[in-house]
């Protein structure tokens, strides 16, 4: 953020106008997207190969690997999913600028809320290090989520 001449400046403080606020654009957010996707998908792979230990992930509370596996292999299918939306939001900038695009990022970003609470209640490496990953993750979508409702509205 940069200050400009339509700054008040009041006892020290600055008040920034709303131009002021910059947010990143919906090709930036649309690669940022694809960057957490991808992070997700690396996870599970390391997962499935057992670097990361499958007692480390979910909560702890698969019974087995091949528990676990089953769960992992979905979820890079959905991430799959994520990255095919996020390149056409990038490539098809107009989805934003519709209602269903309020839907699709609105429903996308209450789950990576969730996802970010129950990182926290999780095992120790989702509080250090998944936690991370999925904030970074709900801020790509609750910033698209912003812009396709300034796009609409």
């Amino acid at each position: 953020m940069c200050l400009t001449e339509s700054t008040v400046v009041s006892s020290g403080w600055h008040t920034l106008s709303r131009e002021d606020m910059t947010m990143p654009d919906i090709q930036t957010l649309s690669i940022l997207g694809i960057i957490y996707y991808v992070s997700a998908i690396m996870t599970h792979i390391l997962v499935l190969r057992r670097v990361i230990p499958y007692t480390s992930v979910n909560g702890g509370r698969s019974q087995s690997f091949e528990d676990q596996a089953k769960l992992s292999r979905s979820n890079i299918v959905i991430a799959l999913f994520g990255i095919i939306l996020m390149t056409l939001v990038g490539l098809i900038p107009a989805m934003t600028a519709h209602w269903s695009g309020i839907i699709i990022f609105g429903i996308l970003s209450l789950f990576w809320l969730m996802g970010f609470v129950m990182q926290l209640l999780g095992t120790r490496l989702e509080k250090t290090v998944m936690s991370v990953i999925v904030l970074f993750g709900l801020y790509v979508h609750v910033s698209l989520l912003i812009q396709t409702v300034g796009n609409v509205f």
